[in-house]
């Protein structure tokens, strides 16, 4: 992990600590964000770095799953990721929560608005792993419908809300070549004509 986003709301929780406690703390987590172990902590700073490595875990959880849609591999990552136990009778080791897979369907879709609206929508969908990746595959399909092509892409509370991934994608409308002219255009040409 090259980066981390700082929150201001961490302003909050390093209130109360002293100038050292903080130099330790960003130490600790700026070293954690690059090899998952925390050091050099040993004052009150311990108590606030857990609630902060958390969102550090979450963030590196949801840069991982943003590289894997982007290489086009979330398919088989969402698949081998199931509640079921595996072979040894534990469950799997990576597991996503709700928050992250929202993260996931949140960089996917590629309408960023009423994300709270979102948020509270996921929480009551309470979708599982199966059901994110048909929420995927969904975008992906809806992504080449000629609807979304000419701009119309509903928000993406609507779409969450009217379960928009069970809906039929109409078909991809192939491109007019250059040398047709559209039906419009034809229209256009037949009135210019009859007014002549």
């Amino acid at each position: 992990m090259e980066q981390f986003t700082m929150r201001l709301s961490w302003l909050d929780a390093i209130q109360n600590l002293g100038d050292a406690e903080r130099g330790r703390l960003l130490t600790a987590l700026l070293e954690y964000a690059k090899t998952q172990e925390p050091k050099g902590l040993r004052g009150n700073e311990r108590f606030v770095f857990e609630s902060i490595a958390k969102e550090i875990d979450r963030e590196r959880l949801c840069e991982n799953a943003q590289i894997l849609c982007e290489n086009a591999h979330i398919d088989s990552t969402i698949n081998s990721l199931s509640d079921s136990p595996s072979e040894e009778g534990t469950s799997s080791t990576m597991v996503l929560s709700s928050e992250d897979m929202f993260e996931i369907f949140w960089k996917r879709y590629n309408v960023k608005v009423n994300r709270k609206r979102c948020v509270d929508l996921w929480r009551k969908i309470k979708p599982d792993y199966k059901l994110l990746q048909t929420m995927l595959d969904a975008i992906a399909a809806w992504e080449k419908s000629s609807r979304w092509q000419r701009g119309y892409k509903p928000d993406p509370d609507t779409w969450l809300r009217n379960e928009r991934w069970n809906d039929e994608v109409p078909d991809v409308e192939p491109p007019v070549p250059s040398g047709r002219k559209s039906k419009l255009t034809n229209l256009a040409q037949l009135y210019r004509e009859t007014d002549e």
